[in-house]
This record gives structure tokens, sequence and C-alpha cells, in this order.
């Protein structure tokens, strides 16, 4: 029986982490991964503005692809913390502690969604939380930018002792901001891009890194495994 992991995605960053970092590796253990972008309106993809609104694109592709005699499907998200929509259940119960917040989320999210296939993931605080652990693989498509770079890795680390998940969520230290800061005018950011340069290959590495993205992979293969 072929096991498909189904990804709903914020973005266009997160789609092709999951179809060209997260599929080769998930494929080392007879999984398929196929990524889906939540729909913003009746013509866009990408972007997260409701629950609502990821409850129905969810509806959906569990309805669409589902088990039967050949196929075994499961379901996973990858949202942003930060600006997450505050109508997700769980939202209003703050606590500081970061971990603990994201995952009473993420635990109403599944209890509410009530399928069993279902492992909820939100990025802690978001995607380019991946990139800050591998800001060397950015320097080679912005080399004018890489003392900057080497600035900003000095300074999140001394900042959040080595836990890049610990980075704030604010507009001007978000993680994606930080990087964008550093590369200044002389670059755009192409952020699906060097989205999947910072990863690949590295998802072993980053599960260490990262304790909350390392427990999502390690509640997949669990699920997919079983």
């Amino acid at each position: 029986m072929i096991k498909i992991l189904n990804i709903l995605c914020e973005g266009q960053t997160e789609q092709l982490f999951a179809s060209a970092v997260l599929n080769p590796y998930m494929r080392q253990y007879g999984v398929i991964v196929k990524s889906f972008l939540v729909a913003t309106s009746k013509n866009n993809r990408g972007g997260v503005i409701s629950y609502q609104q990821v409850v129905k694109d969810l509806r959906l592709l569990m309805g669409k692809y589902r088990y039967n005699s050949a196929e075994q499907h499961f379901y996973t998200t990858m949202f942003d913390l930060y600006a997450l929509p505050n109508d997700f259940p769980g939202f209003n119960n703050f606590n500081p502690d970061h971990y603990q917040y994201v995952s009473n989320i993420e635990n109403a999210f599944a209890a509410d969604i009530n399928n069993p296939s279902f492992v909820p993931y939100i990025e802690l605080h978001e995607f380019e939380t991946l990139v800050l652990c591998n800001l060397e693989s950015l320097k080679m498509s912005y080399p004018d930018s890489a003392k900057d770079l080497d600035k900003l890795d000095k300074s999140w680390r001394k900042e959040c002792n080595n836990n890049p998940e610990l980075v704030n969520n604010k507009y001007d230290t978000s993680p994606s901001h930080r990087i964008i800061n550093a590369l200044g005018k002389k670059y755009h950011y192409n952020k699906p891009e060097s989205g999947k340069n910072a990863t690949i290959n590295r998802i072993d590495v980053l599960k260490e890194e990262c304790r909350h993205f390392g427990d999502w992979i390690e509640r997949l293969m669990t699920l997919c495994m079983e």
C-alpha cells in the first residue's frame, strides 16, 4: 500500500520545502509527500487569512485524498506562528513558554479537526527559523552581504542562546525580517529558493537544532510507520 503525506502549506516557501526537502527524506521510509497551498480566494492561493479558511481547505483535502485499497493518507500543516490569525483555537491562551504555547494551539487544532491521521504543525516562529541555522548557505546567492550575514548569525545565537526557535515574532525582529535587513538594499530576498538551499539534506541536523521542528518530524514518522 502506498503511504502519502498531504501537507497544507501557508506559502510557496513551505511548499518548496515539502517537495524538494521533506519528500526525498520521507521517501527513504516509503512515504510520498504531496503539498497544497491554502486558498485565499477563489483564484488565489497562499497565506493564512482565517482559521475557518484553513478548516475548509483541510476538509476538502481529507475528503479528496482518503484511505482506499491502494493508498493510505496522512495530513499535516506548515503554518507560521508569526502573524497566525487570532481565531485559531487556543490562540488567546497565551503562555510565555513559547513551546507550551504553540503546543497548546496545535493540540486544540488537532482536537477540532478530530482526525487520527492529522498532525498539525505550527512553526516557531516562522519558516525562516530553519534558515537561521544555515546562514552560510545564503552567501552563495548573496555574496555582497556575507559580512552582514555573519553578524546576524552571531547576534541571534547570543541573544537566544543558540536556539533559533526562540527568535521572536515581532515585525522587526522575526527571523525573516532579520534576514531581509541583513541583505539590505543590495538584494531582493528569494524566500522559497533560499529556504530550500538552507534546508536541503539537513533535516536530521535541523531536528537537533530546532526542538519543535524535530518533534514534528518524529510525530510524522510515528504516524506514517504505524
